[in-house]
C-alpha cells in the first residue's frame, strides 16, 4: 500500500522549463544572418562591389557603382522581422519602385521569418543583377 503522506508525484522528476530561443535584436539578426548569406549569393551572381548598411530599421544594399548604381532597401516598418516590410529598388538613380507587403510566413508552418526575408533579398538583388546584363 502506498504511503498516504507521500504523493505519487513526488517520485517523478520535476518538469524542465521550456527553453525560449534567444531572439536577437533586428540589427544583429541582419548582421549575422542576412548579410553573410546575401553577400555570398551576390558574389555568386558576379557582384564584387556590394555595400551593406543597416540604419534606422532599414537594410540597404548598393552595388555597380559608376555603372548602373543599383540600390535595394528593405524597411522593417514595425522594427522586426515579423511585421510589415516596405521595399524600395532603384537602378541608375531613376526608376524607383516601392512595394509594401505583409510577411507571407504567417501562412507557413515551420518557416522562420529570417528565411522569408533572405528569400526576398535574394530575389530582388538577383533580379537587379540580371538587369545588369540587359542594360
Amino acid at each position: 500500500m502506498a504511503d498516504p503522506t507521500t504523493p505519487a508525484e513526488a517520485s517523478e522528476p520535476p518538469a524542465k522549463p521550456k527553453e525560449v530561443p534567444l531572439v536577437l535584436p533586428l540589427e544583429e539578426r541582419v548582421q549575422k544572418e542576412i548579410i553573410p548569406m546575401l553577400a555570398e549569393r551576390m558574389k555568386a551572381q558576379g557582384v564584387t562591389d556590394a555595400q551593406f548598411n543597416f540604419k534606422d530599421d532599414a537594410f540597404t544594399v548598393r552595388w555597380d557603382f559608376g555603372k548602373t548604381d543599383k540600390l535595394f532597401t528593405l524597411y522593417f516598418d514595425n522594427g522586426d522581422f515579423e511585421g510589415r516590410k516596405t521595399l524600395l529598388t532603384r537602378q541608375g538613380g531613376v526608376g524607383e519602385v516601392v512595394q509594401t507587403f505583409m510577411p507571407p510566413e504567417r501562412g507557413f508552418k515551420n518557416v522562420d521569418s529570417t528565411q522569408i526575408v533572405a528569400m526576398l533579398m535574394i530575389h530582388f538583388t538577383t533580379t537587379l543583377t540580371w538587369m545588369k546584363s540587359v542594360a
